[in-house]
C-alpha cells in the first residue's frame, strides 16, 4: 500500500467506464456464466441460458434515439448529431 501511495499519491487512478464494460463483456460473454451471475444476484435458479435475452446499454440508447427520430421528436437535431448524442447518453 505504501508503494502505491509513492507512485500515485493519495488518490490512485480510477478505472474508466469503457474498460470496466469491456472486462464485464469479456467475462460474461458466455450465456451460462452470465446466467450464474444473474441467479446469484437475484436469488433465482434459472437453468436455461438460451432463454436469456441480453440487451446492452448501447443498444437501448440506440433504440431510444431511433424511436425519437421515428416519432418526430428532435428529428433534425438527432439526425445531424446522432453519434454524438448516443455517446453522450452512454457515458452518463
Amino acid at each position: 500500500m505504501n508503494q502505491m501511495r509513492k507512485i500515485y499519491g493519495s488518490k490512485p487512478p480510477q478505472p474508466t467506464r469503457a474498460y470496466k464494460d469491456r472486462l464485464f463483456r469479456m467475462i460474461f460473454k458466455d450465456k451460462a456464466e452470465f446466467l450464474t451471475l444473474y441467479n446469484a444476484l437475484n436469488g433465482t435458479s434459472y437453468a436455461d441460458p438460451e432463454a436469456l435475452k441480453i440487451t446492452t446499454l448501447e443498444y437501448a440508447v440506440q433504440q431510444a434515439v431511433d424511436t425519437c427520430i421515428e416519432n418526430g421528436i428532435l428529428t433534425k437535431f438527432l439526425k445531424e448529431h446522432k453519434a454524438e448524442e448516443i455517446e453522450q447518453l452512454r457515458s452518463e
